[in-house]
This record gives structure tokens, sequence and C-alpha cells, in this order.
């Protein structure tokens, strides 16, 4: 009974030549274990099995263990070969612009990214990782670098988005923060072109995915030395909104994004004008009309918030909005 419980075992699948070398090294018996299918049940029997049942048990199960772990390895494989990301148009408010793709992993793959990384730890964890080490290494480098690759181009993405309104098209930003402006235009096309190699990466493209854009040499230096020229030109920008904040109170009232818009539509009021309501209770907009020769409309009236009444000025307090927002609001009071 011991004897063919033991063959059962030694029948399953998941033994390997390194097995059966390690059987032989067990029971003092040789045999060709690249022509196992020739053995027949007499051989085994001569291998006197049955008095080495629990040195054989255990080489079973650790070929079935390490079964388990090449399936895993397997699994992830094919996954990540069919993973690509989630692209997104960067919506501009420049014309004429080159279209720019934001990307991210779905939150159906940043779950399974998680899970392999748990997978790939349990793996390192195991008393049968020896044959499959280099993988498993492999494995929890790459897995760690499209999170934190990913996590960052995120974060990079983000800000840049937040901060490219002003320093590429707001006229006054330009005029009032020349050398950080100036800088934001090289970390403007740098952005551009980790998202255009990105977006190149994409298999439909016959790209390389996203596993190997990650893993690419360099790929986080680059998004960190982004990342900290982003966080340089934010500083200033942070700098110069609490100074519109001191010349214009109300701005304090508003959130930072709304700030932002308006900032960056400074020389254009009537963009601004939408923005009113924020800014000025009970005011949904001004009234603006630009007469022939202006540059720049006048406030003749405003609408209040529930837009049941309009209120029209007198000559005397129609104001032409010039000069910088700060100010023209100011002069809107």
């Amino acid at each position: 009974m011991v004897f063919v419980a033991v063959v059962c075992e030694l029948r399953h699948f998941s033994m390997r030549a390194r097995h059966w070398t390690t059987v032989m090294a067990v029971t003092g018996k040789q045999f060709d274990v690249n022509n196992m299918q020739m053995m027949v049940l007499r051989d085994m029997w001569n291998m006197e099995l049955h008095k080495n049942a629990d040195p054989l048990q255990d080489i079973a199960d650790q070929a079935k263990a390490e079964a388990k772990m090449e399936k895993q390895l397997a699994t992830m494989e094919s996954a990540w070969n069919k993973v690509e990301l989630e692209y997104e148009l960067h919506v501009s408010m420049g014309e004429n612009t080159e279209p720019v793709y934001k990307a991210k992993l779905t939150d159906e793959d940043f779950e399974m990214l998680e899970q392999h990384q748990m997978d790939v730890q349990s793996m390192l964890a195991s008393r049968f990782l020896a044959p499959f080490e280099n993988q498993v290494v492999h494995w929890q480098k790459s897995l760690a670098n499209v999170n934190e690759i990913m996590g960052l181009l995120g974060q990079v993405t983000k800000k840049w988005a937040f901060l490219e309104n002003l320093f590429i098209y707001s006229s006054e930003v330009k005029t009032e923060l020349p050398e950080s402006s100036a800088a934001f235009v090289d970390i403007h096309e740098a952005v551009k072109e980790q998202l255009g190699s990105c977006f190149s990466a994409r298999r439909e493209a016959r790209g390389e995915g996203p596993m190997a854009w990650c893993n690419s040499d360099g790929k986080f230096d680059q998004l960190d030395r982004i990342m900290t020229n982003l966080n340089i030109c934010e500083k200033a920008l942070n700098s110069f909104m609490k100074d519109k904040k001191r010349a214009f109170a109300r701005f304090y009232f508003i959130s930072s994004s709304d700030l932002i818009n308006i900032l960056a539509n400074g020389n254009n009021p009537e963009l601004v004008n939408k923005q009113f309501s924020k800014i000025f209770p009970c005011i949904r907009e001004y009234t603006l009309k630009t007469f022939q020769g202006d540059d720049r409309p006048t406030a003749v009236g405003l609408t209040d918030d529930r837009g049941n009444e309009y209120v029209p000025f007198p000559q005397s307090m129609q104001k032409k909005l010039t000069g910088k927002v700060e100010i023209y609001l100011d002069n809107c009071i």
C-alpha cells in the first residue's frame, strides 16, 4: 500500500527533471530523467520507493508547490501582456495645439497590480522559491516600478494641467513671473514628451506596452525631475496668488481653481464675468458693452443672482474693465 501511494504521488504532472534528480539521490538508484515515459512499474518497484516514503512524499509536495508558483507566474505574464492604459485627451486653452493624451491605469488593472504585488511577496517568503527566484525578483521590481511610475505620472499630469493655463496662456502671469514662465515652457515640453511616449507605447499602435514603458531606463528620474521643477513653479505661483488676494480681498473667498481660472482669463473680461457670482454675492453677471474704438468692454449694468432683476448703471457708474483683473474688479465694487 505504501508503494502504491508513493507511485501515485510521483506520477503527478508537476514532477520535473530536477525533482527526479532528487529522487535518485534519495533512493540511490540511477535512471534517465529525460526518458521517464519508458519507465514501467517494475522499474519503480526496483527503486524500493516504499523504503523512502516520507522523503519522497516531501519531494512530491515540493513539486506541487513549485507547479502552483510556476502557474502564478505564467498567469501574471499573460495578464500584463494584455494590459492597456486608459487614455484621455487633454483639453487645453490653446488653439491648434497638438493633441496630448493623459494616461492612467484602469481601476480594475490597479486592483490587479496590488494583488500581484501581494502574490509576489508571498512567493518571496516561500521555502519553494529557489527555482523561480530570478523571475520572482524580476516581477517584484517590475510591478513596483509600474506602481511608482504610474503614481508619479498621475501627480505630474495633474499639476502640469493645473499650471499650464497660467504659465502658457496667461499674458499677465508671463509678465508678472517671467523667469518661472520661461522655465515652465521647458517643463511643458518635457511633460508632453513623456505623455507622447506613453501614448505611443500602447499595444494597438504596436508599442511595447505599459509594463515595458514604466520599466524603461531612467523613467523615474525623468518624471521626478519634472515634478521637482513643477513644484518650484507652483511655489512662485502661490506667492503670486497671495499678492493678488492682498490686492483684491474677495479672492480669499473663492477656491484656488476658480482663482486660477480668473487670473488665466484676466485679459478677457467676458470670461471673468462668468465667475462674478462667485466673487460678488447676489450678482449673477455684469452686462458688458464694447464701445466703438475700445479694446475692452464697459460694465453698463448687472443682473441679480436669480436673474429676476436687471439694474442699469448711470453714465457716471459705468466702468471700463481695463488693467489687471484685480484692478477692474475692485473698480466694479
